[in-house]
C-alpha cells in the first residue's frame, strides 16, 4: 500500500500564531464590521419568485434602482 505522509501544518500553523503579536483591537474591529455585513444582509428582501423571461429580469433591475 501507498506510504503514509505526515501532515503537521497544523501544528506549524498555531506556532506561528503563538509566536505573532496580534493586534486584538483590528481582530475586533473586523469582527464587528462582519456583524454589521451579517446583520445587514439579514434584513434584505429576498424574492422567491424568479423571473421566466429576459423582459422580468430587466423589470426587476430597473425597480431595484428606483
Amino acid at each position: 500500500m501507498g506510504k503514509e505522509i505526515k501532515n503537521d501544518y497544523r501544528i506549524q500553523i498555531l506556532s506561528e500564531l503563538d509566536k505573532s503579536e496580534i493586534n486584538k483591537s483590528l481582530i475586533k474591529n473586523v469582527y464587528n464590521v462582519s456583524q454589521k455585513q451579517l446583520n445587514t444582509l439579514g434584513q434584505k428582501k429576498v424574492y422567491l419568485k424568479k423571473p421566466n423571461t429576459v423582459n422580468e429580469v430587466f423589470k426587476l433591475f430597473l425597480n431595484s434602482k428606483k
